[in-house]
């Protein structure tokens, strides 16, 4: 029995065992004090995609065909990998990754990843030579084999995934190193422990990823990046290869950034982002400070693919330059709802005014602006509609203000129609949410209303006043009708702040905000039930999903299609602040997803904001699209919420109608409908074999290919969902169907064998 895989079945099914942590660097890791056989997984998190696209049409095809052109596709020197903004080409030298940077660039600018050897001290672990190697083609990866070191490379829909896995725990003392040959005609941008980026000057380029190591369960070590010319190692720290439960697996980054607004120019910040699903465009909305007081609203298109379209869209051209711009969808007219303070001055003394646009999501014509509050706001927020619309129906956003006056802060709704053509209007009547005599703020309301047309507003408030952080969070549900549908409830209490929101039907919730007695990012599932004229919130239980040392602020999230995104700034003493990246699960809001920094920077990224193709009404797939600004520039970065796991092919069948071996929904974390299945058998099914190692015993003309782990009866489809449990991520198991049918084995006469599989749990 693979002994990592064993261990992380125990530890499902236990909770675990007793643990200590071990130091890595600036991290700490949780290891158990189990002792397991060695299977040492080591990638170095390499994933490859352009920096920031040409300018142009987004690609004539829809989602669908996107995700078919996503996989490795076998040839005569080894494999092709693909995806929408890259092409790949593996074979036995490495990897030649290819960004696709649009009409804009004058030829191609690949980036050729040989790896050399893999080092442990003076010991050589492995070292590239001209000896045979075994290559697997699987549905989305190349597997190549040498000896006790495999490479593998997996298609993913940001980019390309290398990483080495090591069989036996390598011997010697010290680091274990990956020596690697970098060559590309792309300039070295950028070079740090935790990143590389590689960039053509105005066009685009590859980043390449942090080094991470994780462990069988969950424990996770920062790496390090040593670049020297086109040399490259990556670098795993000897204590963590030392002590670390196997087998290990590296958690990759998930693509790479490219600009949104005014490239290096240093005056743009506060994005927000909305998604269109009809146009399969985002738009991206930011401020531009031209002083201290005065600035502009831009926005920029940006295609499913993370392709810019067009030039940035000016939507404001004497704006304030203390507000930031807010920005939703309405499904059924294809417009995007955006929300700006106006500027004006009448002889020295300057105006505010709260105005609300559309922006079209195909054209980005922008409409003329409909005024709101003719007075300075605080906070304000816009949720949009992602249902389809009939009759004049679901064709409004909800539109948040603070205002005060007298002494009192009132936050107040309304709802927007943001019709097919013309500008917006006024749907219906204003409604105080709240009042105050203390203090209020950081307003946030869902992307959109969910299949049940409900919103849900959140704010902080302070009864004694003063500064943030709160006393409370405060919520209520509003409808798309504009009706009130809660009193007042307190979501979260003591020392909050900057809460987030988001839906995924409009009764599920999930609210993220810091907690400033820990300095650390939580999240509670919020339930919403009963009529709207007696509706009540019930918050769930509080989840600290975040695995990285430092402090944590700023959530962002939305739902995407089976999980939520959860963006936030991290910050700690030996860094930059970073903007990472994770997925939640939907019913507990804790961790289903290995973390990630959104892209390495000398800078501090800040203001991230996220918004995924479900808030736009589209389920085809789990994409979403996060945006922070970056030294005074705005940049975007697409994230999968749900990988598809992986699997291959192996052979091993023997027998007559044995049928074709399949599986329902996907192994990765937290897919609780996966099933292994087994199509078009003729002859009678006893059941199916589950190995957690690979056994390959042949029997006259069959190969029994998993170990005799487990065995489930009946023909299926066996369901085996997976938790939201990071130590399954990497597991490997084996299957293989058993049938009542002359095969050709001696020791089994009567049965036959379907051919086998082998599945790798992904995030």
């Amino acid at each position: 029995m693979n002994g990592g895989a064993a261990a992380a079945r125990q530890r499902a099914e236990s909770g675990g065992g007793a643990s200590r942590w071990l130091g890595c660097g600036d991290r700490a890791v949780v290891l158990t004090q189990e002792t397991v056989p060695v299977t040492l997984r080591f990638p170095p998190s390499l994933f490859l995609l352009c920096v920031f696209g040409a300018n142009g049409a987004a690609p004539a095809q829809d989602l669908q065909t996107a995700f078919a052109s996503v996989g490795a596709h076998r040839t005569t020197e080894g494999a092709r990998l693909v995806g929408p903004g890259y092409t790949a080409r593996v074979d036995r030298d490495g990897l030649e990754f290819v960004p696709l940077l649009g009409s804009n660039a004058p030829r191609e600018f690949p980036l050729r990843v040989r790896p050399v050897s893999m080092h442990r001290g003076e010991i050589v672990v492995w070292e590239r030579g001209d000896e045979s190697v075994a290559t697997l083609v699987e549905s989305t990866s190349l597997r190549r084999e040498h000896g006790t070191v495999t490479e593998v490379y997996e298609a993913k829909v940001g980019g390309v995934e290398q990483s080495f896995v090591v069989a036996e725990r390598p011997v010697g003392a010290g680091d274990l190193v990956v020596h690697l040959e970098f060559t590309t005609d792309l300039r070295l941008a950028f070079a740090a422990a935790d990143g590389l980026r590689y960039e053509a000057d105005g066009i685009g380029g590859v980043t390449v990823g942090a080094v991470t190591g994780v462990d069988a369960r969950g424990a996770r070590c920062a790496g390090a990046l040593r670049v020297e010319g086109t040399n490259v190692e990556y670098v795993l720290p000897a204590e963590f290869v030392d002590r670390a439960a196997y087998p290990l697996v590296v958690d990759p980054l998930f693509g790479s950034a490219f600009f949104v607004g005014n490239a290096a120019v240093g005056t743009d910040d506060a994005p927000d982002v909305a998604f269109d699903a009809t146009t399969l465009n985002w738009l991206v909305t930011w401020r531009v400070a031209t002083s201290a007081t005065t600035g502009e609203v831009r926005a920029q298109l940006v295609s499913f693919t993370g392709t810019p379209i067009g030039s940035n869209i000016l939507v404001d051209t004497s704006a304030s330059a203390t507000h930031r711009p807010r920005v939703a969808n309405v499904n059924a007219t294809d417009k995007f709802v955006l929300a700006s303070v106006h500027r004006t001055v009448s002889g020295s003394i300057p105006f505010h005014t709260l105005q609300v646009r559309t922006v079209d999501a195909a054209t980005g014509a922008v409409s003329s602006a409909l005024g709101i509050l003719s007075a300075s706001p605080g906070d304000f927020v816009v949720g949009g509609d992602s249902r389809a619309g009939f009759f004049g129906f679901n064709e409004n956003a909800v539109l948040v203000y603070m205002a005060t006056a007298s002494g009192s802060t009132d936050t107040t709704s309304v709802l927007i129609h943001g019709p097919s053509s013309g500008a917006p209007t006024v749907a219906s009547g204003f409604s105080t949410l709240h009042s105050t005599s203390g203090s209020a703020g950081h307003l946030a309301v869902t992307r959109h209303a969910g299949n049940a047309g409900r919103w849900l507003v959140v704010w902080g408030s302070d009864f004694f006043g003063g500064t943030p952080p709160f006393d409370n969070i405060l919520g209520r549900v509003v409808d798309s009708v504009g009706s009130v549908c809660t009193p007042v409830v307190s979501l979260a209490s003591f020392d909050v702040q900057t809460p987030a929101v988001a839906t995924r039907d409009g009764t599920s919730f999930a609210l993220a905000w810091r907690n400033d007695l820990t300095n650390r990012v939580n999240v509670r599932p919020i339930t919403y039930a009963g009529p709207c004229s007696s509706g009540t919130l019930t918050p769930g239980v509080t989840s600290d999903p975040v695995s990285a040392s430092g402090l944590g602020s700023a959530p962002a999230i939305d739902f995407a299609t089976d999980k939520y995104v959860l963006a936030w700034r991290q910050s700690n003493l030996l860094s930059p602040t970073h903007v990472r990246v994770k997925s939640l699960d939907p019913a507990t809001c804790g961790a289903c997803s290995a973390e990630q920094a959104v892209e390495t920077s000398a800078a501090a990224q800040n203001d991230p904001a996220v918004a995924a193709w479900w808030s736009g009404s589209s389920a085809l797939g789990d994409t979403a699209l996060v945006v922070w600004e970056d030294a005074g520039v705005i940049r975007a970065r697409r994230h999968e919420a749900t990988g598809g796991g992986g699997y291959a092919g192996l052979a091993g069948g023997c027998g007559a109608g044995t049928g074709v071996v399949d599986h329902v929904g996907s192994p990765v974390l937290g897919d609780s409908t996966f099933a292994l299945a087994l199509t078009g058998a003729s002859a009678p099914v006893i059941g199916v074999v589950i190995g957690l190692s690979e056994l390959s015993a042949p029997c006259g003309p069959c190969t029994i290919v998993p170990a005799l782990d487990i065995v489930l009866g009946g023909g299926g489809p066996h369901p085996i969902p997976v938790p939201c449990d990071l130590s399954w991520l990497g597991l490997q198991f084996w299957s293989q169907w058993v049938l009542l049918v002359p095969g050709g084995c001696s020791l089994v006469p009567d049965l036959g064998f379907s051919s086998a599989r082998r599945y790798t749990i992904g995030d």
